[in-house]
């Protein structure tokens, strides 16, 4: 074995545990070839001589440590962002969630975002909901539990306050009865703010399956958009899992463009949309003894 290689995948190991001890953050948990590219990026950035340099970098400055975790999850978010997808949300999968409550005389309906950025899909969410619970359904709560690994991120989404050029895809109706401006900005009214709970949540914690701030209750929807395509193929499998055990009775999962549910894994969700990534959960059933 090359020496080198050994002595990269030391430095590489001692990088991930630095982060993780100042953050909880697990980088062992993402796809290592993304990982060693961003690396090799910010240490070109900062001037920094190598893995062990950098290292000693994150002892020295801990927000470098926050720094990295930023550039693995690389934001981009927008309101309705993949506008089909939304429409189809809202046209199939939120009328059949509501009805399904009506029948069961629920009251409730519950959404996770998980890895929700800077909130847009979270309040994107909210507001086909309030709309669809206005004309359907009068009375019936919704709480969606939105949920990600950066503090700052998670701060900006709870002000709802956004650049006009993040509603581009907001409907006009819509723009006018759920966004006041601000000095040029745009934010979210309260009616919608006071539907989302936004908390810290890291996928890849084990054992961990649904936000704390949910009371592990189970979930109606799901939308876990543009996050696993950065996680490592076991790590991908082990969230998926969580995402299945953490939604109710044929709840749906909205994956992004260029994620899909593993074959190994089909089990587990009918493909109610595949080109979109919209999925349902099937139900597992133990043998009989």
């Amino acid at each position: 074995m090359d020496p080198r290689h050994t002595s990269h995948d030391h430095w590489l190991t001692a990088i991930i545990n630095q982060v993780r001890t100042a953050t909880r953050c697990d980088l062992g948990q993402y796809d290592p070839d993304l990982l060693r590219r961003r690396l090799a990026e910010r240490i070109a950035e900062i001037n920094r001589f190598g893995l062990r340099d950098y290292l000693d970098c994150l002892i020295e400055n801990p927000e470098e440590c926050q720094h990295l975790i930023k550039l693995m999850a690389v934001e981009v978010s927008a309101f309705f962002r993949n506008p089909i997808v939304f429409e189809l949300i809202d046209q199939q999968v939120l009328p059949e969630i509501i009805d399904r409550k009506r029948r069961l005389g629920k009251k409730e309906v519950r959404v996770w975002s998980a890895g929700c950025c800077s909130g847009e899909e979270a309040y994107s969410i909210a507001m086909l909901i309030h709309d669809q619970v206005q004309g359907r359904t009068r009375g019936c709560a919704c709480h969606i539990f939105a949920t990600d690994i950066q503090p700052d991120t998670l701060e900006f989404a709870r002000k709802g306050i956004y650049p006009g050029e993040r509603l581009d895809t907001v409907k006009l109706g819509m723009f006018h009865r759920y966004f006041t401006e601000r000095e040029g900005r745009y934010q979210v009214c309260d009616t919608i703010r006071g539907m989302v709970l936004f908390s810290h949540h890291d996928l890849t914690t084990p054992g961990n399956a649904t936000p704390a701030d949910s009371i592990f209750g189970t979930f109606d929807l799901i939308l876990c958009r543009n996050v696993l395509i950065y996680f490592s193929p076991a790590s991908q499998e082990m969230i998926l899992r969580k995402f299945h055990d953490s939604l109710d009775e044929g709840g749906f999962l909205v994956l992004g463009e260029a994620e899909h549910i593993h074959q190994e894994l089909e089990s587990l969700f009918f493909p109610l949309d595949r080109h979109n990534r919209i999925y349902r959960k099937l139900q597992t059933h133990a043998p009989q003894p």
